[in-house]
């Protein structure tokens, strides 16, 4: 737009200057020397300003993605109090967090490489417990677990029944039918599976 503008006002002074309205070739040429430099000025300071923008939208950009990143409930280190029956005297259990990840998470069904048995409904596998780390899976997609959570996991082929994503947590725990012993890195437990312990 500002390339037309200046394009016709050059138009329009050569027409002046063969009409004899412009007789100083000296003026005619500070004229245009005048011009160029008001366009390239006026031109420069826009680019600037647009920079400007796209710098200010990058930075709100970034600040609106650090309020809205999730944060987890529970943190490293902190006492909780389980409510999930994944195994006997789990419910009601004091257990320490020993590890929080984000990832996506998964509810299996599985054949136990021991003893052929079917396992249903294992909570939880997490992303990068599944063979090849595959993205994008649903219920039903057929997987191979890398998972030792259990005797007969590992290696096992399965189903996956659910897909969930978001903060999971690893625990040490003292199951509530014999307080003298202790479970220790006991993967996974959701956020809904517990409490703050009081």
């Amino acid at each position: 737009m500002k390339l037309k503008v200046l394009i016709k006002t050059l138009t329009i002074i050569k027409a002046d200057k063969k009409k004899g309205m412009i007789p100083m070739k000296k003026w005619y040429n500070k004229g245009i020397i005048s011009l160029v430099a008001v366009f390239l000025l006026f031109g420069l300071a826009g680019c600037g300003s647009s920079s400007d923008k796209s710098s200010n939208d990058a930075k709100k950009e970034d600040k609106v993605s650090e309020t809205t990143k999730p944060k987890a409930k529970f943190k490293k280190g902190e006492e909780v109090k389980l409510e999930t029956h994944h195994m006997e005297g789990m419910y009601g259990a004091k257990a320490k967090i020993v590890e929080v990840k984000y990832t996506k998470y998964y509810e299996v069904n599985y054949k136990s490489t021991v003893d052929g048995q079917e396992v249903k409904n294992h909570k939880w596998v997490v992303q990068d417990e599944i063979k090849d780390n595959p993205s994008n899976l649903k219920p039903g997609d057929h997987v191979t677990l890398e998972a030792d959570h259990m005797k007969g996991m590992k290696g096992a082929e399965a189903t996956i029944d659910a897909v969930h994503e978001g903060f999971i947590y690893a625990v040490d725990y003292h199951p509530t039918n014999d307080t003298s012993k202790e479970v220790k890195d006991h993967k996974w437990v959701t956020q809904d599976e517990m409490t703050k312990w009081k």
